[in-house]
């Protein structure tokens, strides 16, 4: 008989139904999230487990940017274009200027360049405050 229940992969946050067989152990008995294949446990007791994606986790992407004559670049993520509530990240000159070691005044080209080079950083950053409830935040 099959058991079934709830689990959040922690990796990903997708959404996960366990399959719980009794199955005798097996050598080097492995289980993965099926949406990120991060590593899951594998068995609990004398069941062998395994999962099914319920539901994935939104995506969260870079959506686009808008760079004012100031020179702040405010960057907006979300699941799409048509995200009705937005992550809003702005980058003010002075922080970008310490973190390439420049004083202002620092051309916008240059704030743009930035948030290329540390894109990954940068999503990390909104990825963060978002969790955390927020929706903007101001790199200052």
């Amino acid at each position: 008989m099959n058991a079934v229940s709830n689990y959040t992969c922690p990796n990903c946050k997708a959404k996960l139904l366990i399959r719980r067989r009794r199955e005798a152990p097996k050598p080097r008995e492995q289980a993965f999230c099926p949406h990120c294949m991060h590593p899951l446990p594998a068995r609990d007791g004398p069941d062998t487990l395994g999962y099914e994606v319920v539901e994935a986790p939104a995506v969260f992407k870079l959506i686009d940017t808008k760079g004012e004559l100031s020179g702040i670049l405010r960057l907006r993520y979300g699941s799409g274009p048509d995200d009705p509530l937005p992550f809003i990240l702005t980058l003010m000159p002075q922080h970008v200027a310490h973190a390439l070691g420049q004083t202002l005044p620092i051309k916008l080209q240059d704030i743009q360049k930035y948030a290329q080079q540390n894109a990954d950083r940068l999503k990390a950053i909104a990825q963060n405050a978002k969790d955390r409830g927020l929706t903007a935040e101001v790199l200052e």
